[in-house]
């Protein structure tokens, strides 16, 4: 069954943002029930704690999106050594070539 698109709201994808930055430091996300842990606390800079904060009542909403996708990636991941493959949340997705950057074209 199709899952339907569903579209975050701006605060929630600022949350989403704030997350991947983080993670890209280090921090590590985690979904426990419909709550995130992020370990080590510290890890956040004190604007993006304050913006997690405040967004704590959507966070079971937050943790419901990211659930499904991750769930719905795991299972392209091989079991072996190999490369993990590209990961679709939406298996049916079109691709879409990505645009030429303009010093690549010259």
């Amino acid at each position: 069954m199709a899952k339907a698109l569903t579209l975050l709201p701006t605060e929630a994808a600022r949350a989403v943002g704030i997350l991947l930055a983080a993670m890209s430091r280090g921090v590590q996300v985690f979904l426990e029930d419909d709550r995130l842990r992020i370990r080590p606390p510290e890890g956040l800079i004190i604007e993006e704690r304050a913006v997690l904060r405040s967004m704590r009542e959507q966070g079971p909403m937050i943790a419901h999106e990211l659930r499904w996708r991750l769930d719905t990636m795991r299972c392209q991941i091989p079991r072996s050594s190999t490369p993990i493959p590209a990961l679709l949340a939406r298996l049916n997705a079109r691709r879409m070539p990505a645009p030429l950057n303009e010093s690549v074209r010259s």
